[in-house]
């Protein structure tokens, strides 16, 4: 295809085919001309072709009718009809069978709508309190209610209360009928189900009913629970406490009510991260004070995995240096109770203080370079933190010398002294080893021949190099021979 002769040829052919297929793309996606259709905005339309006949709608049975009919009596509240329903003779329903279209049971969709007569007909006719339909009870469905007479749906809970119904059941994400009723903002209903359910029940996601009640913003119901002396201080699964709840949705009103838990602390911002140059440069209008480095305790102990004791650090508004410079009693001091815990941290700063220090981990200036003042501060800083890190290290010494060591015994020192001279005879064995097995190759073991594999990879270059350069040649040669013809 690509002699001089044959391609001219073969570039017509190639672009007819795809001037064909461009114009049955175009033709694919537009109206076709004898459509007689009008609406030209859209350019991704199919022209699908309109039936003749119209559309068919179909018609319903008697038995459906009937079950539209009662299932829209139950959420209207018509008594009358849900009367007549269930008393006539031509169809028979079943109190406790579902309605197939909304999958509820009779009762549950009185329940949900709020009417308090039709409710208290169909339990008074036999109707099953405690049935579960599509994982709700009718005492859960209550609660769902957005029935603006929260009296009626008080009342209504009383009713499936008195015949039974459950007010610990959950739907299938682990809401009770309390949880609901929060969601809502039923006063009187939440009042009611306090007397007889656990108000610190989670559900799948750990939230207890005051999380719902402050998540939908319900004020009084946050008042309500909060009054009957449920629990403040529980964390969800996302780490979320109802106050912090409160903070994170931006409901001020529900803020004001919560009371902080006991035992709460909120670590400062200084703990957390550098927000001033103050943090790293010792300020000069408060007598020199050396900088406290707060941040790199949250750095030094997420490398101990004890990050989470980073709140009791901060409370007792210990710096570096301190840190550094802890010993056991110290961190009984301040609260650390567990040996094994003070124990990971007393070795995690031995290994720190341990590190091999160098002068090129202190940032300088080169002569050529130009520098600012605030480089001139972030060098000094730098400086200073190091420092501050060799006095800590010095203090550790001090504190380990003061450990009354034993002297090891004659005899543990000779055994150590045996166990040493047989390491050294082992370790010259193998050398003699190593040397025997050398003697038969004339070559080093693993030896790499360096000047080769320049050699082939400088062949390798150079075989890429004509290669790209033929290509570009035969295309610059076909392009011109084209725009000739």
């Amino acid at each position: 295809l690509l002699h001089p002769t044959n391609f001219a040829a073969t570039a017509q052919i190639f672009l007819a085919i795809s001037c064909v297929s461009v114009v049955e793309q175009k033709m694919a996606y537009h109206p076709c001309p004898e459509s007689d259709y009008t609406d030209s905005d859209s350019e991704f339309d199919f022209a699908f072709p309109k039936t003749s006949a119209p559309h068919q709608v179909p018609q319903k049975s008697a038995l459906e009718i009937f079950l539209d009919t009662l299932e829209s009596a139950l959420r209207n509240g018509d008594l009358d009809v849900v009367r007549k329903s269930f008393e006539s003779q031509e169809f028979k329903f079943d109190l406790n069978e579902a309605f197939p279209q909304s999958g509820w049971t009779p009762l549950q969709t009185a329940a949900h709508a709020g009417s308090v007569a039709s409710v208290g007909f169909l339990l008074d006719r036999g109707a099953d309190a405690t049935l579960t339909h599509d994982a709700l009870t009718p005492l859960i469905t209550a609660c769902m209610s957005r029935c603006e007479d929260a009296g009626a749906v008080r009342e209504i809970v009383e009713m499936l209360l008195d015949h039974g119904a459950s007010p610990t059941a959950t739907d299938r994400y682990g809401f009770t009928p309390l949880m609901h009723a929060c969601q809502a903002g039923y006063v009187p209903v939440i009042e009611k189900l306090l007397q007889h359910g656990d108000p610190d029940a989670i559900d799948s996601s750990g939230r207890t009913a005051l999380f719902h009640a402050i998540e939908s913003n319900n004020r009084d119901a946050v008042v309500c629970l909060l009054a009957h002396g449920v629990c403040k201080d529980v964390v969800d699964f996302k780490g979320f406490t109802p106050r912090s709840l409160a903070e994170f949705c931006g409901h001020a009103d529900i803020l004001e009510v919560i009371p902080r838990g006991r035992g709460t602390f909120d670590i400062p911002t200084c703990y957390l991260t550098y927000s001033k140059i103050q943090d790293i440069v010792p300020d000069l209008t408060d007598g020199s004070r050396i900088p406290a480095y707060f941040p790199d305790l949250k750095t030094i102990l997420f490398g101990m995995e004890c990050d989470h004791l980073l709140p009791i650090f901060a409370l007792n508004k210990i710096n570096l240096e301190e840190f550094l410079s802890l010993t056991d009693d110290g961190l009984q001091q301040l609260g650390i109770r567990l040996p094994f815990v003070r124990k990971r941290i007393l070795r995690g700063l031995f290994l720190f203080h341990m590190r091999e220090w160098a002068k090129g981990c202190v940032p300088n200036a080169r002569k050529d370079e130009k520098i600012d003042l605030f480089d001139l501060f972030r060098q000094a800083a730098s400086h200073l933190k190091h420092l501050v890190i060799l006095k800590s290290t010095l203090n550790h010494i001090h504190n380990m010398q003061q450990i009354n060591f034993h002297p090891p015994t004659q005899q543990a020192v000779a055994s150590c002294r045996y166990a040493l001279h047989q390491l050294i005879q082992q370790v010259g064995s193998l050398q003699d080893r190593i040397s025997y097995i050398q003697s038969f190759n004339p070559k080093p073991i693993l030896n790499i021949d360096m000047e080769a594999l320049h050699r082939s990879r400088v062949c390798e270059r150079r075989k890429k190099f004509l290669l790209y350069s033929a290509i570009a040649v035969i295309t610059v040669i076909v392009i011109r021979r084209v725009r000739h013809h």
